[in-house]
């Protein structure tokens, strides 16, 4: 270009042309050795010094190139990174232990990290929120720097769950990791802390620290991989909640068969008892009512056979009758006759009431007159009080076959049986007591003071 120029212009004019030539190579060439990325200082140099627009246009250019770069470079490493953390996610069937194991790991060596720990929220533990260390990484070291247990309000741990955040530590000195977080004491710098938060409920928290500053990027990459593992351990969660109910669905399913068969069986048991007590109830129905005939033609007998002088022998002979209609009274209510059981009830008051007026004196309950009685000599007392003290537990059954009568539960066998053993003991205490009654009047007693007809007992093994 130059020697074409030599025939065409005077030397002045070449000579600055040939000098405009030759910058405009050496853009040239600047902007070649630009897009090639070399002499970076040289460039800065030029522009400082007042370079050409033409090159601060270029080298401006090139930033922004690198930046897109950078850029995409990050996006592609935050994409690989979610990528990889997805696929050990998905492999990791519902156990925290071995997904946390996993995901502090990679997570670790992925962000270039030294130091790394996952605590998950105990849900064992009785005395408020409690983090539990499920699993850790230290690059080098040994793993006892990190604290396994972890109170909601201890350290930033604890804020970042009370607080539903994040928190950066950064020029973190010797020996304070060990107060801010749980891992206990390291060499490391910088401290991250982000908590497992899925739809408003903490499931743990993560920490990492690191010799060197975390970027930005950095933060976002681990807030993210936090908020997939707390989705996940939720539908964890929520899958080992369905499989215990479904458990216990079944395990009830099969217990209610179970309980149906036998239900079917006892029926067919039942059936067959109410048609044996039904056969039976007629015949001891029967019974009893002959029973009660019987003890009216005894009463009749009796209050002839009391038709002597003095109120005591009358109050000591009626008390003889009302224990035979207690003891009948007790089995009509045994058998479900309960429209006795208030005259069962009046009848255990007047015979209670009777021994205490003999012994003590006072005007009767059965008396139609009001004359009291004086207290009982002592003819008549040593046999009042063993009538008295035979009374109290034959009253005590009688009073549980009522009670048990009145509510519709239990099982007054035992009492039934006691009455029906005792009845005629307490019949027999009850004639004494008459014939006491008579001495200490001073009258003769003849052994056949008091005839009464007797009645067929009900046979033990139809009652």
């Amino acid at each position: 270009m130059i020697k074409l120029l030599n025939g065409f212009f005077e030397s002045d004019t070449r000579a600055a042309l040939e000098k405009r030539i030759e910058t405009l190579e050496q853009k040239i060439k600047d902007a070649q050795h630009i897009a090639a990325g070399a002499n970076v200082e040289f460039f800065f140099v030029s522009i400082k010094n007042g370079s050409d627009p033409l090159i601060s246009s270029i080298l401006r250019l090139r930033d922004q190139m690198n930046q897109l770069v950078e850029k995409e470079r990050m996006q592609n490493w935050m994409s690989e990174g979610l990528a990889s953390f997805a696929e050990i996610l998905i492999k990791t069937d519902n156990d925290p232990q071995r997904l946390a194991q996993s995901i502090i790991g990679t997570l670790v060596k992925y962000v270039g990290a030294t130091l790394g720990a996952l605590y998950l929220v105990d849900e064992e533990a009785l005395n408020g929120v409690q983090l539990k260390l499920t699993a850790s990484y230290a690059a080098g070291r040994e793993q006892n720097c990190f604290k396994q247990r972890i109170d909601a309000d201890e350290g930033l741990a604890g804020q970042a769950i009370r607080e539903r955040k994040h928190f950066y530590v950064s020029n973190v000195p010797d020996g304070y990791v060990k107060v801010a977080s749980g891992l206990g004491e390291s060499l490391a710098r910088n401290l991250f802390i982000v908590p497992l938060l899925h739809n408003g409920k903490i499931y743990g928290v993560i920490e990492i620290a690191s010799l060197s500053v975390f970027k930005e990027q950095h933060f976002e990459f681990i807030e993210q991989v936090a908020h997939r593992v707390a989705s996940t351990i939720s539908m964890m969660h929520s899958n080992q909640n369905t499989q215990k109910l479904l458990n216990e669905t079944r395990a009830q399913t099969k217990e209610m068969y179970a309980v149906q068969e036998q239900m079917k069986l006892r029926e067919i048991e039942i059936q067959a008892e109410l048609s044996a007590l039904h056969d039976n109830y007629n015949h001891k129905i029967k019974l009893l009512e002959e029973r009660e005939a019987a003890l009216a033609t005894n009463k009749n007998i009796l209050e002839k056979a009391l038709n002597v002088d003095g109120l005591l022998v009358d109050i000591a002979g009626r008390n003889r009758y009302v224990s035979q209609r207690i003891a009948l009274l007790c089995e009509f209510i045994f058998n479900g006759r309960v429209n006795y059981i208030a005259e069962l009830s009046h009848l255990v008051a007047v015979h209670d009431d009777s021994l205490k007026k003999i012994r003590n004196g006072g005007v009767p309950l059965c008396c139609e007159k009001e004359i009291p009685l004086p207290p009982a000599s002592v003819v008549l007392l040593a046999t009042a009080t063993n009538v008295e003290i035979f009374w109290r537990e034959f009253k005590w059954h009688v009073e549980q076959l009522i009670s048990l009568a009145k509510n519709g539960q239990g099982n007054g066998d035992e009492s039934l049986l006691y009455i029906e053993n005792n009845s005629e003991k307490l019949l027999q205490l009850n004639n004494e007591l008459v014939q006491a009654c008579i001495r200490s009047q001073g009258r003769e007693v003849s052994n056949n003071t008091y005839p009464l007809q007797r009645h067929n007992p009900i046979d033990q093994g139809q009652a």
